[in-house]
Parts: structure tokens; sequence; C-alpha cells
């Protein structure tokens, strides 16, 4: 078994456990976990599709709860996971905006205008097709290596 697989097994546990404990826990005191919960998921998640190299990996195995180090190393991170919801909100505004500007006024006889929602999605699915027609393929499990 690879050095990344064992220590992806020893998160997932980790993980497992931490889930089984919330289980037998009061419903405001897993309301309360529940920032905790998501992103030890994301950080088992992430180690699933990336390849860490061996000696990352072995560092992180030595330790009893690698899984609990990383999330209380994120929660000291001096990056702002608030900066990347701003972004979010830009990024939707801005494709809204771009959508509403391509919706047709309503005229009389035309049929009521499409749901902005309707128009993203119509949107997507063009650039979709576009990829596809030119050959472009997104791989979701394509692990990088960090």
């Amino acid at each position: 078994m690879s050095i990344q697989n064992k220590l992806y097994k020893k998160l997932k546990a980790e993980y497992d456990q931490f889930i089984d404990a919330l289980k037998s826990k009061p419903t405001n005191e897993v309301i309360f976990k529940s920032y905790e919960k998501v992103f030890k998921e994301e950080f088992v998640i992430l180690f699933e599709n990336i390849k860490i190299n061996n000696e990352k990996a072995n560092v992180l195995l030595k330790l009893d709860h690698p899984l609990d180090a990383l999330y209380q190393e994120w929660l000291d991170n001096d990056s702002s996971f608030i900066d990347m919801l701003r972004d979010c909100i830009d990024d939707t505004v801005d494709k809204v905006k771009k959508a509403e500007a391509h919706i047709p006024s309503k005229q009389a006889g035309q049929q009521k205008k499409p749901s902005i929602e309707k128009e993203l999605k119509d949107a997507k699915n063009e650039v979709k097709a576009r990829d596809e027609q030119n050959n472009i393929q997104i791989k979701p499990h394509q692990k990088e290596e960090i």
C-alpha cells in the first residue's frame, strides 16, 4: 500500500470517528460543529483526489490525529475564506448581469422572457457543448501533485 493511500485511510478513519461521535451529540452541538465537519470532509476529499509527495505524507502519518491537525492549522491560517466568498458574490453578480444583457426585452406577442437562472444554465450548456466540439475534456478526479 502506498504512503499516500495509508495517509488517506488514516484521515478517512479519523473523519468517520468524528462523524460517529457527532451522531451521539445533541442537535445544538452538531450545529456548532458543522463548520468543522465540512472542512474536515473537504480535507478527506482533497487527499482522495491529489497526490501528495511522500515526505509530506510521512510527516502527517506521524501524527496521532492528522485530520484534526490540518483543521486546526486551517483555523489559524491567515488566508481568508471570506475573500473567496466575496469573489463568489462578485462572480455571480457578473454572470447575472451578463445574462440579463442577453435577454430580449418583452414585446407585444412575445413569450415571457426566460429567468436569469435558465439563462445561466443555457450559457453553461453552450460552453460545455463548445468544449465538447473542440474536444476539451475536463477530468473531475484528475490528481494534481502538491
